[in-house]
Order: structure tokens, then C-alpha cells, then sequence
């Protein structure tokens, strides 16, 4: 018999919103044109000696980045975020089944597609990894490790899945768009890699749906970031053991 993670998921009510959905729209708008799209990049070269910023001083500014995008969306679900992490740790065992359940659900697919296509990559003489993480290569692992595990998921689950849920509450059209536009950002670095890089979309796509479908379900913030950020971590720890 199948068994129903649902069922056991605690219901949680809607918080009443003080702002409109157009201004959610705006909000995510701007922070997507700012802070994940090639625009950052064009800004950033703007700044005088940029060029010539030690490592440090780049990793800085770009906790800086992901730090304010934080606080933005903290002012906006204040109350939402106090009530989901409270209700995570109270019903903690039960939120992390059914997060188990989605996530062997999704990840197979993630993995067959990412072989494909590093294999497609392999075969074309091009380089393996996807832009987002030869950035990321270019981070200390200690950077990488806080970016990916403690800020990344909060900041992109608020936008990417409780903004656009705000956007829309259609069930799958939510799941698509949320993974759709998840995907983007990770390749998003147009003008500067190769236009193959484009087919990484697929699995960031399929990670993105995993956590819309986490997130559309229980309807807890911190719920999907508490799967986001174990995805993350298991990341970083194949980075480690299995080092190239």
C-alpha cells in the first residue's frame, strides 16, 4: 500500500499580506534584474578598479548581494518567516519524510539528466560544468558552503517560490514557472559562456520544480529551504570528497 506523507503535513493557515500582488511583482522584478541577471555584472564593472578587487574583497560584496536580497524579503514575510521556522521545528520529524519523499521522487530524474548532458558536453569537447558552478569554483569552500547552505536557500525560496506563488496559485503552473525561472538563474550569465551552457537549464529546472511542488504543498517557507539547503550541503560534500 502507498503510503500518503501528506496527510500527516500540518495545516497551516494563510497570514493575512500587507502589500498588494502587484507590489510582490515589482519587488521580485527588481531583485531578479538586479541581483541575478547580466545587469549586476554591467554595474559591477562600472565600479572603479573592480577589475582589480582582491578575492576577497569580490566575495564580500557578494555576500553583500545575497545578505540584502535576505533582509528585503525578511521585511516582507516577517511574520511568515517567525511562524514557518516555529511550526518546522515543532513538526520537524514529519516535514523531514515528506521532504525525503519528494526529493527521491525528483532527484533521480535530476542526476539522469544532468550524465546526459555532462555527457553530451564531454562528447563536444566543452567544459562539464555549468557556469553557476565555475563560479562557485572560484570561492573559497568555506564561502561556498555558507552561500549555498545558510543564505541561498531562505533568499531563494522566498523568491522563487513564495513571490511567484503570490504571482500565481495554480498548482502546476506555479511548479513549471518556479522551476522554469530557478533554472534561469543558474546559467544566467548570457555574454559570457558558451551558448551550449544553455542545456543546464534541465536539471536546475527539475531541482526548481522538486522544491515549488515542496513548497506548494506545505506551505511552510522554511520547509523547502530546509530541502534546499541539505541539497546544497550534499553538493559541498561531493565537491570535497570527490574533488577534479
Amino acid at each position: 500500500m502507498k503510503k500518503n506523507y501528506e496527510k500527516d503535513l500540518p495545516k497551516i493557515e494563510s497570514i493575512e499580506d500587507k502589500y498588494s500582488n502587484k507590489v510582490y511583482f515589482i519587488v521580485f522584478g527588481i531583485i531578479y534584474i538586479v541581483f541575478y541577471s547580466s545587469i549586476k555584472r554591467f554595474f559591477l564593472k562600472m565600479i572603479p578598479g573592480i577589475d582589480n578587487m582582491s578575492d576577497n574583497a569580490l566575495i564580500a560584496l557578494n555576500l553583500i548581494f545575497m545578505v540584502s536580497i535576505y533582509v528585503v524579503l525578511f521585511v516582507l514575510f516577517n511574520e511568515r518567516f517567525k511562524r514557518d521556522i516555529k511550526i518546522l521545528f515543532k513538526n520537524f520529524k514529519v516535514y523531514f519524510k515528506y521532504e525525503i519523499h519528494v526529493f527521491l521522487r525528483y532527484y533521480w530524474i535530476y542526476l539522469l539528466s544532468n550524465i546526459c548532458i555532462v555527457s553530451l558536453m564531454m562528447f563536444l569537447g566543452k567544459d562539464p560544468q555549468s557556469s553557476n558552478e565555475a563560479v562557485l569554483d572560484t570561492f573559497p569552500i568555506w564561502a561556498t558552503a555558507f552561500l549555498a547552505i545558510f543564505i541561498a536557500p531562505v533568499t531563494e525560496e522566498g523568491l522563487f517560490r513564495w513571490i511567484i506563488r503570490k504571482i500565481t496559485d495554480k498548482k502546476w503552473v506555479f511548479i513549471f514557472l518556479s522551476g522554469i525561472i530557478f533554472g534561469l538563474i543558474h546559467i544566467n550569465y548570457w555574454g559570457e559562456q558558451d551558448w551550449i551552457q544553455v542545456v543546464f537549464i534541465v536539471p536546475y529546472s527539475i531541482m526548481g520544480m522538486m522544491l515549488a511542488e515542496s513548497y506548494y504543498k506545505t506551505n511552510n517557507l522554511f520547509a523547502s529551504s530546509l530541502l534546499h539547503a541539505n541539497i546544497n550541503l550534499l553538493a559541498v560534500l561531493l565537491k570535497l570528497l570527490l574533488p577534479v
